[in-house]
């Protein structure tokens, strides 16, 4: 979300993290450096985990996990580091910074693998991709085709999802006028463009916090299959410290069933606790926390199988949308080893 501390000069967050994508290089080339950093941290309790983002409501189930104890009751303090502009989340994993990372685009992941980065996704927030094509009430775009003659808001950060889903829906670009924007909706107000590409959760809301009607479809829902919001370590983290990843794993789904059932918790806890420096309002945190739960994190999948799973017809989905995009990466990517052994069959801790 755009908050009174940031309006103006916070970089946009897409930016941020289609830079990690180019960061990856410099993860592969510190890969050298994780085995040393991984054997002085198996004599630790502590564990760290890198936020993809600063923290807002998007890491809710870490800040709940701490809060209520349930890190403490899996035997772990964990340090949860703050993401934002200068932070290459990733090569904090591979270089031993931090354990666990949380928040970060497959696709961004996926580079990092390709260039070498030895990174395993575990679970997965946002089942479904936050872009979405925002438009106002008044004016309504509701399908792909509804873009049709039509301007568009679209950041540089946004380009390559953006030409990839246009490819996905058969849409001749030609025929769509594209404008270049950053991340303040205000153009679409303003009128300037007739729709904007946005993260589900924050332009979105920001607007109806102001009292702008507004309406918003998912790219997901028309082919866009990427994960986003990912957890992840290294393969021989998973390997050497399992029972931590585990342990960790656990008090992370604990804290996001909390939220499920209890939306304001992980607000409140943003606003007032682990994100009060960043002057956030509950309400945008709140509406926020709503979006994710309500159109992201939730699917017939997780249903069955329990919150972060990831289902195979999924992993194949962002396989494919991987080599669609240039990168060499296949399944062996992602694993729901972890979770199989916290959930032993059901589908709650």
């Amino acid at each position: 979300m755009i908050e009174r501390w940031a309006r103006g000069k916070m970089m946009d967050r897409r930016a941020f993290l289609r830079r990690g994508i180019g960061g990856a290089a410099g993860a592969a080339l510190a890969a050298a450096a994780w085995p040393g950093a991984r054997g002085r941290a198996q004599a630790q309790t502590r564990a760290a985990v890198q936020f993809g983002w600063v923290k807002t409501v998007e890491f809710a189930g870490s800040f709940i996990a701490d809060d209520r104890g349930y890190y403490k009751a899996e035997g772990l303090d964990v340090d949860m580091l703050s993401g934002g502009p200068g932070i290459d989340v990733v090569t904090a994993i591979v270089s031993g910074r931090a354990m666990f990372g949380c928040g970060t685009g497959a696709q961004i992941l996926a580079k990092a693998r390709q260039q070498g980065a030895p990174l395993k996704v575990i679970g997965v927030l946002y089942q479904k991709s936050p872009l979405a094509v925002l438009s106002l009430k008044k004016s309504p775009i509701r399908t792909p085709q509804d873009l049709l003659g039509k301007r568009v808001g679209v950041a540089a950060a946004d380009s390559i999802p953006w030409t990839t889903w246009l490819a996905l829906n058969h849409l001749d670009a030609s025929k769509i006028t594209r404008v270049p924007v950053q991340f303040d909706p205000a153009p679409l107000v303003t009128g300037q463009v007739d729709a904007f590409l946005s993260f589900a959760t924050e332009q979105p809301v920001e607007l109806q916090v102001q009292g702008v009607p507004v309406e918003f479809f998912l790219l997901a829902d028309y082919g866009y299959s990427s994960y986003s919001g990912c957890y992840y370590v290294l393969e021989d983290t998973l390997k050497a410290r399992r029972d931590e990843v585990v342990r960790f794993m656990r008090a992370e789904i604990r804290g996001w069933e909390a939220n499920v059932a209890n939306p304001s918790l992980g607000a409140k806890l943003t606003v007032e606790k682990y994100g009060k420096a960043l002057g956030l309002s509950y309400m945008s945190q709140y509406l926020g926390n709503k979006v994710t739960i309500e159109r992201l994190m939730q699917t017939p999948v997780t249903r069955q199988h329990g919150l972060l799973w990831m289902g195979e017809g999924e992993i194949a989905a962002n396989v494919s949308l991987f080599k669609q995009t240039g990168i060499a990466v296949g399944p062996e990517l992602f694993t729901n080893d972890v979770l199989q052994e916290i959930y032993r069959g059901r589908n709650r801790v």
